[in-house]
């Protein structure tokens, strides 16, 4: 609570009444001193109204200073208030902070996994019709699974864009794969290429979507 000031002009008045009153006395005194004891009462009472005002100047002196010292306390007290105040914001703020930190963190933890599992399951699902699709070529092949494994296969860059080119065992003489998936000249044909070692085309074969492996040979 903020202390009360007494009024600055007032506080003073009472001590210079008081030495005023006690100067008079000794003047009426010193003018009626044919009357001994008339002069001798107004003479007492003037003087001890002289002592008396200086030392009530004196403690409303101390009283000021009091007051001042008080009002400096209270401006420490409130300063300090404050501070403690600002400090207890911000440690409220920091602690509210901290959490939404965390819970950030564990939040980006939680979708950083659910990517991951995400991902991983799309990859297993790629990898695993990747695998049916070449298992295809061995259980039941067409020209139609051939042309989407050619195309698969580039596209994943295990063979070139001109094709694969493998050998026939023990006749000297190569099978070129030719990829032309969605060919509009041609779009139900695979183009097959019997080659020689060195590259040179021996015979053109066309694998025409109604046609077997059985009917190629």
């Amino acid at each position: 609570m903020r202390p009360i000031r007494s009024f600055g002009f007032y506080r003073w008045r009472l001590p210079l009444a008081i030495i005023s009153l006690g100067v008079a006395l000794l003047l009426l005194s010193w003018i009626g001193r044919s009357q001994s004891w008339g002069s001798a009462v107004l003479t007492d009472l003037g003087t001890t109204l002289l002592l008396f005002g200086p030392l009530l100047l004196i403690e409303r002196r101390i009283e000021r200073r009091l007051d001042d010292v008080q009002q400096t306390q209270f401006q420490v007290t409130e300063r300090q208030q404050l501070i403690e105040d600002r400090q207890e914001l911000a440690a409220t703020n920091l602690a509210r902070l901290t959490d939404e930190v965390v819970i950030a963190r564990t939040e980006l933890q939680s979708a950083r996994e659910d990517l991951a599992t995400a991902l991983a399951s799309r990859l297993s699902e790629v990898r695993e019709a990747d695998r049916a699709l070449f298992d295809s070529l061995e259980d039941s092949p067409s020209s139609e699974s051939l042309l989407n494994a050619l195309d698969r296969a580039t596209a994943m860059g295990l063979i070139s864009k001109r094709g694969c080119r493998i050998p026939l065992d023990d006749t000297g003489i190569y099978v070129n794969f030719v990829v032309e998936k969605n060919n509009p000249w041609m779009p139900d044909i695979v183009p097959l290429n019997l080659e020689w070692k060195n590259g040179g085309l021996l015979r053109m074969i066309r694998w025409e979507q109604e046609e077997t492996v059985t009917d190629l040979q």
